[in-house]
């Protein structure tokens, strides 16, 4: 089955609950028990190497429970609470629940998720993996632009679909 990470409309079935913010070296603990049956992955729309990450990630949820939302699209921040600077700093995953953590523990819960194990999740209970980890994602996020990517979501989509990049 081909995913369409294009699609332009945010689903807006579950209203937006009370958001709490997981922190790397909790997340192990906090995501400890079954995987979220969905997730809501907020991505830097205007950067072509998240979105050939997400294209990535979506094409291992045989099962359909990632939404890959830009953070810049119209209507994201309404059904995550995440907002389009904080998607150009990391990427968020936001459980239904309104739990929600940024970046190797995003992804981490990403893949969790995708593939309904908790497997990629278990290095983030030991703290200093966790901040190891952190560092990697931060040097992958601040070095981004020199990796090979897709083309920007937002700039695939065209005028009016995503605020306009800084």
């Amino acid at each position: 089955m081909t995913k369409n990470m294009n699609s332009t409309s945010i689903p807006t079935s579950s209203k937006r609950t009370r958001q709490t913010t997981i922190s790397s070296s909790e997340a192990g603990s906090e995501f400890a028990g079954s995987p979220p049956e969905q997730i809501r992955l907020v991505f830097d729309g205007y950067c072509g190497f998240c979105a050939r990450m997400i294209r990535w990630i979506r094409r291992i949820d045989r099962h359909d429970r990632i939404t890959a939302l830009a953070g810049q699209a119209n209507g994201t921040f309404e059904v995550t609470g995440v907002t389009a600077d904080e998607s150009r700093e990391a990427v968020w995953a936001v459980t239904p629940d309104g739990r929600r953590t940024a970046g190797a523990a995003a992804i981490a819960l990403a893949l969790t998720t995708a593939l309904g194990s908790r497997i990629p999740l278990i290095p983030f209970r030991l703290p200093a993996i966790a901040r190891r980890l952190d560092r990697i994602y931060t040097w992958v996020a601040d070095n981004r632009r020199r990796f090979r990517g897709d083309q920007p979501w937002c700039e695939a989509k065209g005028d009016g679909i995503c605020e306009p990049d800084r």
